[in-house]
């Protein structure tokens, strides 16, 4: 009689003990959607006319730039490579002038338990600058629980727009339209590494093309299982990115640590800022 109490006591305890965690662990999901701020401009800046800037036949300034980074998301990197095309690359500019400076609303969607994805409630795709090969692209849209890990993926072929992903768990490693990766989502990040030769850059893109795909997903590697494996079995978003730069030497992780996360890549000293959208022109993601 004593035993089958004390085992009743037992499994109450534990069922308790369950109830209370997963009441912690969906207090710290909303805590990890109300403690961060999507930035947007549409309610900071006046949304200004750039065809005199665009059309004059002088060299930009630091003025310039200045306004076209406020008004379009788009450092220097990003705005060469847009007029670099000519007219087309004009009217690029300004179609990413409209999407930066329209007012945007968020839905916070549930894709597993405890764990939500940032999107725009109206999707708008193609508002993505000029990529180069190499190229990443973070966001800080993901977050499991208290956890805001973000996505990543490496453009394996910048004229195409074709990235090379790693998205969730049970799925594989895959190419997919850079618009359809990150478009979607609250808010993203096209970082250059340029401090690593392109032509480097354009060998990472083709190794990753070639040898990252199919690979399964786990959210562990780095923990359960070696960071940088001589042949790789498992990856995630941000350590296939990092992985691919690893096979020439490089290491764009900012600080080493077991796990790599889109953070970690966005503040790597390689990494130069190519465009923004959603994130503090100021803060971006330090």
């Amino acid at each position: 009689m004593k035993k089958g109490k004390r085992l009743l006591t037992v499994l109450l305890s534990v069922v308790i003990g369950l109830v209370s965690l997963l009441g912690v662990m969906e207090l710290t999901a909303i805590y990890a959607w109300e403690s961060w701020e999507f930035w947007y401009a549409y309610d900071r800046y006046e949304k200004k006319d750039l065809t005199e800037t665009l059309n004059s036949t002088s060299e930009l300034t630091a003025d310039d730039y200045a306004l076209l980074f406020e008004q379009t998301g788009l450092t220097k990197l990003g705005v060469d490579g847009l007029l670099s095309r000519g007219e087309e690359g004009k009217k690029e500019l300004l179609k990413i002038q409209n999407f930066y400076m329209k007012k945007h609303e968020v839905a916070r969607n549930n894709f597993a338990p405890y764990s939500y994805i940032d999107e725009l409630k109206e999707m708008e795709f193609g508002a993505m600058g000029a990529l180069e090969n190499g190229d990443i692209i973070v966001s800080a849209t993901t977050s499991i629980s208290f956890f805001r890990f973000g996505h990543a993926v490496i453009v394996v072929d910048g004229e195409a727009e074709d990235v090379c992903e790693s998205y969730t768990p049970g799925t594989v490693s895959e190419i997919s339209d850079a618009s359809t990766a990150m478009g979607y989502l609250a808010c993203y990040m096209v970082l250059r590494p340029t401090k690593i030769p392109k032509e480097i850059r354009n060998q990472v893109a083709d190794y990753a093309k070639q040898s990252l795909l199919g690979i399964p997903y786990d959210f562990t590697v780095g923990v359960l299982s070696k960071k940088y494996p001589e042949k790789i079995e498992k990856t995630q978003c941000s350590h296939l990115c990092w992985y691919a730069y690893k096979r020439y030497g490089y290491d764009i992780d900012c600080n080493g640590g077991l796990v790599v996360k889109p953070q970690d890549l966005a503040n790597s000293p390689y990494m130069e800022v190519v465009q923004i959208f959603g994130f503090n022109p100021q803060k971006l993601w330090k």
